[in-house]
């Protein structure tokens, strides 16, 4: 396992819920661990398929899970968390009454704005040359390998390569196929 923890200036505080209520749950895919519930939060971390993490609970009527991994507590989407029974693993939403998993709220405090994005004629050049998605396991993620097997394609005069996975337009870096941008 590998945390990509990332310095963020963000100060979010997260909601009730103690550790001591904590259960463990195993991640279904490569998972971003983020400082607020939601895809427009920063990621901090990125969870390795099969980590196990210290559920603390989940925002009630809602798909976001505050967790525990490697010391770095933050949100992660409930789709991909499941507790293992004797046959199978269980995503939490469909678990989520038989196992009671606490319910937990979030409040966020006034938070530095985090932006990174690729420069404007990398943008343009990835936009007016589409390329077919393709599709692999789990959510794309920045720290997240793809196969070897993905073709990614290279921008002319710039550092990263790009590739469409499961919808999502991604930076890559050359020779690793770690994502290193996710376009949102």
């Amino acid at each position: 396992m590998r945390a990509k923890a990332s310095l963020v200036a963000a100060a979010a505080v997260f909601g009730l819920g103690s550790a001591a209520m904590a259960m463990p749950a195993v991640v279904t895919a490569d998972l971003a661990l983020r400082a607020g519930p939601g895809p427009a939060h920063p990621i901090i971390a990125t969870i390795d398929r099969n980590g196990i993490v210290e559920l603390e609970g989940c925002i009630d009527a809602g798909m976001w899970c505050k967790v525990s991994w490697n010391g770095v507590t933050g949100w992660t989407y409930a789709a991909y968390l499941g507790q293992q029974t004797r046959e199978r693993i269980v995503v939490i939403p469909e678990a989520r009454r038989t196992i009671q998993v606490p319910t937990v709220v979030y409040q966020e405090q006034r938070a530095a704005t985090v932006s990174q994005t690729a420069p404007a004629t990398v943008q343009t050049y990835i936009t007016t040359n589409k390329i077919e998605p393709i599709f692999v396991e789990g959510e794309p993620v920045v720290g997240a390998t793809l196969p070897s097997s993905v073709v990614v394609r290279e921008v002319p005069q710039y550092q990263y390569r790009y590739a469409v996975v499961n919808g999502r337009t991604v930076l890559v870096e050359p020779g690793t196929n770690r994502i290193v941008y996710v376009y949102r």
